[in-house]
């Protein structure tokens, strides 16, 4: 499989990342661990944070990675922050926000 980019450079785009946005890891960890904790419990409260918790972290993926970092190195990379952001934007007519 060839690849638009070269490991090098897709490496040094998660380096560039992981020290710009440190330590956001934790709080989308913690978002990430919360939403699993969420599906042990079944009612629409629990549903309705998994949803929007799931926005947060599809609208982060859309604008900090894919628009910030991972563009620099291939440019399809804005239509797939583009699609993050719609699903972030369905997601929330889902949940009813």
């Amino acid at each position: 499989m060839n690849l638009p980019f070269a490991p090098e450079q897709f490496f040094a785009v998660f380096a560039r990342y992981n020290q710009t946005v440190w330590p956001m890891q934790i709080v989308l960890n913690a978002a990430a661990l919360l939403c699993i904790g969420l599906l042990l419990r079944a009612n629409a409260r629990a549903s309705r944070a998994i949803y929007l918790i799931l926005s947060f972290l599809w609208a982060w993926m859309a604008i900090a990675y894919h628009f910030a970092f991972f563009s620099e190195v291939v440019s399809s990379s804005t239509g797939v922050g583009r699609s993050l952001f719609r699903r972030t934007r369905s997601t929330e007519a889902i949940s009813g926000r």
